[in-house]
């Protein structure tokens, strides 16, 4: 398989590079370990910050369907000793939660939409860079080139297995608790809760 650009995940990244590389005309080609048929289950959802809203009409992609949830316009910081403080965003900025399994679609149908093809089940094990070429192996043993590849698998990156650039961050080990609800006593639904506790972070 040769393309001009080879994209590995389509996740929100790769296809928003995806779209864009396919919208000025290269050939791509979009490699998605899972299959395209699988969502991840991210049933909390995930926000979308004024700028990725911006991004995403910019790609084409319409922020309407039953993935998208409801808009935040302000958050609520409660302290450890349970005072509270509300801060309303201004005027026209908000937040949006949208289900990611259902966003990840969206931007996948976006992507076939431009023209690029996107493959599922194929699961990336090696990288080998040329002068005038990347080679992709999978774990099928298939082969794929292109003049240029973009690493966008996240934390699973294979390129940071691959280019030994991945080491542990003691910082990064701990854990973050998010809790969506319908409905909750004195919270008002379109507010960001933030729970601090002690000197170092929130939830």
């Amino acid at each position: 398989m040769t393309a001009d650009v080879i994209v590995i995940g389509a996740g929100p990244a790769g296809c928003a590079a995806g779209i864009r590389l396919a919208q000025m005309g290269y050939q791509v080609d979009v490699l998605e370990k899972r299959p395209l048929t699988e969502r991840p289950d991210m049933t909390s959802g995930e926000l979308l910050a004024p700028h990725t809203q911006q991004e995403c009409d910019e790609l084409g992609v319409e922020l309407a369907g039953p993935w998208v949830c409801d808009r935040v316009h302000g958050v609520r910081n409660v302290y450890p000793d349970l005072s509270w403080t509300y801060h309303a965003f201004p005027e026209g900025f908000s937040y949006l939660q949208v289900d990611r399994g259902g966003f990840d679609a969206a931007l996948q149908r976006r992507l076939l939409q431009v023209g690029a093809a996107l493959h599922g089940e194929v699961r990336v094990t090696q990288i080998e860079p040329h002068p005038d070429r990347v080679v992709v192996l999978d774990a099928s043993g298939s082969r794929h080139e292109a003049k240029v590849a973009i690493d966008a698998g996240g934390r699973h990156a294979p390129t940071l297995t691959a280019f030994k650039l991945k080491r542990e961050d003691p910082e990064f080990r701990q854990i973050a608790v998010a809790l969506f609800f319908a409905s909750f006593p004195d919270v008002r639904l379109d507010t960001w809760d933030r729970h601090l506790y002690g000197e170092h972070g929130a939830m």
